[in-house]
């Protein structure tokens, strides 16, 4: 098979670091620091990379593109959204995108922007919510974790959160907006725990404590105001978008979620109005424990000319993943880039070579073996690729298709095991199978074909053989049930014409 080899991806190198400054200098070093950034010129606001990056995350989830979406998320990467399908759990991104029956389509209204990472808000066409997804990113911009939050109006109308919940909320929303406007420590230091921490998206963690808090908010002059949903870009566009834009993290109805997300316009001492959008964490006693900001992109521009930098600077799409080595495996004296790898993922290849070197076997040559998320996987269970230059492995398999224990992954589930076999043999085929061998399989076997395309998989010679070898080479006894199930003593006798050894730990024994 020739096929061109896919190019090393590089992730981009971040530009800035974003330095930490206390709270009492914020509004003043804010200022100082995007007038500077406004000589360089305006620009236009879909011109922003984060805008840029959301929105081709949000086409790849109307499209439905699996491979797309997977993407932008680091391997691993956990999404909780409770009031969808999966309740409370935390869930693996590929088992939500494979298990979840919602139709994924999604529009971007609007991206906020913190050190750590972003505040998305998106409109789902299908049902008309509106959501706020708090997202963590690293360097580089892959997405490590959501949050999904949910409009207030949406949950009100699907008995998602109790009415009491959901005005105690806008309680906190509209007092917060009086507070930080009059300039009154007292109403300020009302909204906070005595060990709140405020931090700040631009600037890091900037106050610790409802005392520091209160007296550090008089040194603004800006004038906060609570508004209505549909305010929200492009919110209005939802049938019945109403209440204010807030957004909650509902656990069931009548139960305190404790986690919500605000939207505020924010007037500047010169009339620019500024968007914020504010996280907050409760305590037991309804007080904000912790608070994170974010700011919006578009009006940030609006107002300064320019966005700050961080993270997002220079951010481009992502490369797709299985271009991107994220290890590399020595054995036997050959180096194996890793794709998509995990530690549990490479100990299941390192347990396929350890069975071809307990039987006495050369190991397989490869250059790379990749895991899921890959488009070479779209429709097969895995296949080696091998061109001049290279040889490549793609086994189709995501980690959480990978344990009979998830939590510990002390055993691997036996179809990992036979196709990393299966996948491994046709590695070791390429170099070890010569024409007399192939001969004498297809003798054995009663196929007439090698390697033809045109002939059904269960009758080419090569995925007999695979399956012989890792028959031969796996742990217990097994039925080759998608072969049709031969004897065991011709496929012991195909395992011995291409290996010319007996199979390891002398567990095949035939008796037909």
């Amino acid at each position: 098979m020739t096929e061109a080899r896919l190019p090393e991806a590089r992730r981009p190198e971040p530009n800035t670091t974003i330095s930490h400054r206390r709270w009492t200098r914020w509004a003043l070093l804010l200022f100082g620091f995007v007038g500077a950034l406004a000589a360089c010129g305006p620009q236009k606001a879909s011109d922003s990379e984060p805008v840029k990056y959301f929105d081709a995350l949000s086409q790849a989830y109307s499209a439905d593109d699996i491979y797309g979406i997977l993407d932008f998320y680091a391997t691993g990467a956990r999404i909780q959204n409770r009031a969808g399908e999966f309740g409370e759990a935390t869930v693996a991104i590929t088992d939500l995108l494979r298990s979840s029956h919602r139709d994924p389509d999604r529009r971007l209204l609007d991206v906020y922007v913190s050190e750590e990472g972003a505040l998305v808000l998106i409109r789902r066409p299908t049902t008309e919510d509106l959501e706020a997804v708090v997202t963590s990113v690293d360097d580089g911009g892959t997405i490590t974790d959501e949050i999904v939050y949910v409009a207030v109006g949406t949950l009100s109308d699907g008995l998602q959160s109790s009415p009491d919940v959901i005005a105690a909320y806008d309680d906190i929303y509209r007092r917060f907006a009086l507070a930080w406007s009059s300039g009154d420590r007292d109403a300020v230091a009302a909204l906070y725990s005595p060990d709140a921490v405020i931090t700040v998206g631009l600037h890091g963690e900037i106050s610790v404590g409802s005392t520091a808090i209160s007296v550090e908010s008089s040194a603004t002059a800006d004038t906060w105001t609570a508004i209505e949903i549909g305010k929200v870009r492009n919110a209005a566009e939802a049938p019945g978008a109403g209440g204010p834009a807030l957004y909650l993290d509902p656990i069931g109805y009548g139960h305190d979620p404790r986690r919500a997300i605000a939207i505020y316009e924010v007037e500047q001492p010169d009339g620019c109005l500024l968007r914020i959008g504010v996280n907050w964490i409760l305590g037991p006693d309804d007080t904000i424990a912790r608070e994170s900001r974010y700011f919006d992109v578009q009006s940030y521009r609006a107002c300064f000319g320019d966005s700050p930098t961080g993270w997002w600077t220079g951010l481009q799409l992502p490369r797709p993943r299985d271009e991107i080595v994220s290890g590399v495996f020595a054995s036997d004296g050959q180096t194996i880039d890793i794709h998509n790898g995990t530690p549990h993922l490479q100990s299941l290849l390192e347990w396929g070579l350890g069975r071809f070197q307990a039987a006495g076997l050369a190991e397989p040559r490869v250059d790379s073996v990749t895991f899921e998320p890959s488009r070479r996987c779209d429709g097969v269970a895995g296949r080696v690729v091998d061109i001049e230059i290279s040889r490549d492995l793609f086994m189709c398999i995501y980690e959480s298709d990978l344990c009979v224990d998830d939590d510990e992954c002390l055993t691997f589930t036996q179809s990992a095991r036979f196709g990393m076999l299966h996948e491994l043999a046709h590695a070791w085929m390429l170099d070890a199978a010569d024409d007399p061998a192939r001969s004498r399989v297809l003798e054995l076997s009663g196929r007439q074909r090698w390697n033809d395309r045109d002939v059904a998989w269960t009758d080419r010679g090569v995925e007999y053989a695979a399956d012989a070898i890792a028959w031969g080479l796996a742990e217990e006894e097994l039925a080759l049930v998608r072969l049709g199930n031969p004897p065991c003593s011709e496929i012991l006798a195909v395992f011995e014409a291409l290996t010319g050894v007996s199979p390891p730990d002398g567990n095949k024994v035939c008796s037909d």
